[in-house]
């Protein structure tokens, strides 16, 4: 049984209402007790406006450190190693369901999570690690239907920073861009696999919102760090730059499990 977790909200370089109106909103409705959340800020001016602004629903405030990867690693420090983490940005809207999908159910339907299902999901993704022997999972990336899949993959996926969960380990990350496919990289490499939930996304401010890595964040600084994740990884990774957004993408690829294999789908959450 999975119920000892804590949740820890990055709200790094952004307005505290952004925080307060979404991600806070969403694990108040989602009753999630307020003792496990943890919100990690830049610095003492965004500790101090968070105080005033968000309601008491939360266990601390915590200052940490400006830069993506700085943030990201100061969490993992601040936390036990094997201590089990749920990882949110501080802009999302929404969790979304797959409740229909083409292979299955010749259709693709999604719903909005209306009632409690955060807590129960979270722990099933933690028993998917205990039972995997792994320390990583996630959401699908993208919150459209016509892509998910009712099902559960344990080999290598980009497990997207804006929401995911770890068995806290000694991994660390190093670079600002591309940091979540460095993770994911990282786990699958020590791990031999991450758990992605293809059923599950979230609504979320991703590129789009004000704030956060999106103030200092170019094309060239993407690129570059692309670059360097298939330099470091060439048998597990290519660069991917037909984008319609202009950024540079990295696409995985498992050397030991055919990319796109059916899995069972997951339990219902």
């Amino acid at each position: 049984m999975v119920s000892n977790f804590g949740n820890a909200i990055n709200s790094h370089l952004r307005n505290s209402q952004i925080l307060k109106e979404k991600t806070l909103n969403l694990l108040q409705r989602q009753k999630i007790p307020k003792h496990k959340i943890y919100i990690f800020v830049a610095n003492k001016k965004e500790h101090d406006e968070y105080k005033k602004i968000l309601p008491n629903y939360y266990h601390k405030i915590i200052i940490g450190k400006v830069g993506m990867k700085n943030i990201r690693n100061f969490i993992s420090k601040y936390f036990p190693i094997n201590k089990k983490i749920f990882n949110m940005d501080d802009d999302i809207r929404e969790f979304i369901q797959l409740s229909k999908d083409k292979v299955f159910d010749k259709k693709y339907e999604s719903f909005v999570w209306k009632t409690p299902k955060l807590d129960k999901f979270i722990k099933e993704g933690f028993r998917e690690l205990l039972k995997h022997n792994m320390q990583l999972f996630g959401i699908y990336p993208v919150d459209n239907p016509f892509y998910m899949r009712k099902r559960i993959t344990y080999n290598l996926r980009y497990i997207i920073g804006s929401c995911w969960g770890s068995i806290n380990s000694d991994i660390q990350v190093t670079m600002d861009d591309k940091e979540d496919y460095e993770r994911s990289l990282k786990y699958y490499i020590k791990n031999k696999g991450v758990v992605r939930f293809e059923n599950i996304s979230v609504k979320s401010g991703y590129y789009t919102e004000k704030g956060g890595m999106q103030e200092t964040r170019t094309k060239d600084r993407v690129l570059a760090s692309a670059k360097l994740l298939v330099k470091r990884y060439p048998d597990l990774c290519i660069l991917n730059l037909t984008k319609k957004s202009g950024y540079a993408e990295v696409k995985l690829k498992d050397i030991k499990h055919k990319y796109d294999q059916d899995i069972p789908p997951p339990k219902r959450v």
